[in-house]
């Protein structure tokens, strides 16, 4: 993996399918509950 515009990304994955990498932590999150990038 490799930092995205010089910061450190996330890369969630599930089930073989991996959305593209994020250095939000709040749209990570929001990936990790499922959500797809939707803040609740």
């Amino acid at each position: 993996m490799r930092p995205l515009k010089g910061k450190a990304a996330a890369y969630v994955c599930r089930d073989f399918s991996c959305q593209a990498p994020t250095t939000d932590p709040e749209e990570m999150i929001s990936h990790i509950l499922g959500r797809g990038g939707q803040n609740p």
